[in-house]
């Protein structure tokens, strides 16, 4: 893994773990992780940061990151997103707030531990989620994006066993089965090949 990302992702990582938040990379690392590496230039995490956070979380992360208070503020508030930008590596972290539920912040609870680089071991969204989040930035982007196909593929096709039933069910509940299935046709087809 970039040692970039390694140091961009431990400085975020630290900063939450100290805080008590739960979370987890998602985006390009969790699918490098999972299926295939390939580069990136920015860091997907899901936090279930709150409003007392905000000031702990950027005073600890100041002055290696830059981040806009207020944009935060109104992340967490509304459950969205909001970039930070280390202005050491030049990488930007896009922080997911997620609402409560299962595709909020239910994600965090079906998190696994994995290996980034030697030294690091990091919290990541699991395969299901992983695939799921990918599929609905596919969607977002007109479904042309051959990258993300290929990541959502590749982790169908690696990251076995993995609950298929939560993956169906959950695709189906954000209109996303006919893609999954899809996707999981292809992985099938590229792994007897």
């Amino acid at each position: 893994m970039d040692p970039d990302i390694v140091l961009t992702v431990s400085a975020v990582a630290n900063a939450l773990d100290a805080l008590e938040v739960s979370w987890a990379v998602g985006g390009s690392v969790a699918s490098t992780l999972y299926g295939e590496p390939r580069a990136t230039n920015d860091i997907d995490i899901v936090a279930a940061l709150r409003q007392p956070h905000v000031d702990a979380l950027l005073a600890t992360l100041r002055p290696a990151f830059y981040a806009d208070t207020l944009t935060v503020r109104a992340a967490v508030m509304t459950h969205d997103s909001f970039n930070l930008i280390d202005e050491r590596t030049f990488l930007k972290v896009d922080v997911f707030v997620p609402p409560d539920g299962p595709m909020g912040r239910g994600q965090l609870d079906r998190r696994r531990r994995r290996n980034l680089g030697d030294a690091l071991s990091i919290c990541v969204l699991g395969p299901e989620d992983t695939v799921l989040q990918k599929l609905r930035w596919f969607r977002l982007g007109g479904e042309v994006s051959e990258r993300q196909w290929r990541d959502i593929v590749a982790v169908l096709r690696l990251s076995q066993p993995f609950d298929e039933t939560y993956l169906r069910d959950t695709a189906e509940a954000a209109s996303l089965g006919p893609l999954l299935v899809r996707a999981m046709s292809d992985a099938r087809g590229q792994s007897s090949s």
